[in-house]
């Protein structure tokens, strides 16, 4: 009587079977690593060209570095706002230094305005019609007003100064350009009685500090002023929104040339005097954004007896904010 085929094993033999036993004939089994050649060919490109590929991995992280600090720069700059206009400085006394106008209203050095509020009964705009007066060119056709040069300024006259000077965008009529959102700052210079001012020459301890402004100033009669932003970041929202001309700039000067030297002479103190003044333009403001402009005269102020004193009178800073 055959098995039971569906009877439990309960054989305790531990022969091996072969395959021939079990009438199967089955392949040999052959042992190797499925794509090893590949694998070896890869490494070995990777291994001749390493140089290229940590080059081109090095230029992927400066890109997206730069992507960042452009971003953050950009995301930083947008909020910049005058909260706290406790930590600016005052406005100072305009009697004596390099001062600006128009004076803002809360005593500080920011100027803040919008370009839809810019009319004439805007405190800004009042500001600087005060301020510029006294240069309307027809208050000075009458004596002893003439026009004077670096070898014809006599002590009883009155150098003419007029407002002719200040160009076409920065005029009473245009609103000084605070409508269109290109703000024109007024520059004044008040030295004390007996101080003259000289551009720096060559033989001046001034010389390396100035050299890259006076290189290019070639009218010894006048004083050259450069303004820009007062850090890296104020300097950066400026030539970020700029004219893409690159005959244009973002701050513009009237007129290019600076400050006449020759006003600061020996004169009848009877007599008027027009101190120099000059306008900046700026053109690059962006809506809601705070920025931070000083301004130097790039002169060198001398005593009664000749000696260079100190230049902290050729320096000002102030702060442009644009109201959306």
């Amino acid at each position: 009587m055959s098995a039971n085929p569906y009877d439990p094993v309960t054989t305790t033999d531990s022969t091996q079977l072969a395959d021939d036993d079990w009438g199967l004939n089955l392949p040999n089994i052959r042992y190797g690593s499925f794509g090893s050649s590949r694998c070896k060919n890869f490494c070995n490109f990777l291994r001749e060209r390493s140089r290229l590929l940590i080059i081109i991995s090095c230029i992927l992280v400066l890109g997206i570095v730069l992507i960042c600090i452009i971003a953050v720069a950009t995301h930083s700059s947008s909020g910049r706002k005058p909260t706290d206009k406790d930590k600016e400085k005052r406005w100072e006394n305009p009697k004596l230094g390099l001062v600006f106008y128009p004076k803002p209203e809360d005593g500080s050095t920011v100027i803040s305005f919008s370009a839809e509020d810019s009319t004439a009964d805007n405190p800004i705009i009042k500001s600087l019609n005060n301020a510029t007066d006294a240069y309307q060119l027809q208050l000075q056709f009458k004596r002893p007003y003439i026009d004077c040069t670096a070898v014809n300024n006599p002590p009883d006259k009155v150098c003419r100064l007029g407002n002719t000077h200040f160009g076409d965008v920065c005029t009473k009529h245009t609103g000084w350009g605070y409508h269109h959102a290109t703000p024109c700052i007024f520059l004044q210079l008040n030295l004390p009685e007996g101080v003259t001012i000289r551009p720096i020459d060559k033989d001046s301890f001034l010389w390396p500090l100035s050299d890259e402004i006076m290189v290019h100033h070639n009218d010894s009669n006048y004083v050259p002023v450069l303004c820009e932003g007062q850090n890296t970041q104020d300097r950066m929202i400026l030539s970020l929104h700029g004219f893409d001309n690159e005959e244009s700039n973002p701050i513009q000067y009237f007129p290019p040339d600076g400050l006449p030297a020759y006003f600061y002479r020996k004169r009848d103190m009877n007599l008027p005097f027009l101190k120099p003044a000059m306008m900046i333009h700026l053109s690059s403001l962006k809506d809601n954004t705070l920025v931070h402009v000083k301004c130097i005269l790039w002169g060198q102020l001398f005593d009664n007896d000749g000696k260079m004193i100190d230049h902290k009178l050729l320096k000002t800073t102030f702060a442009v904010y644009l109201k959306e």
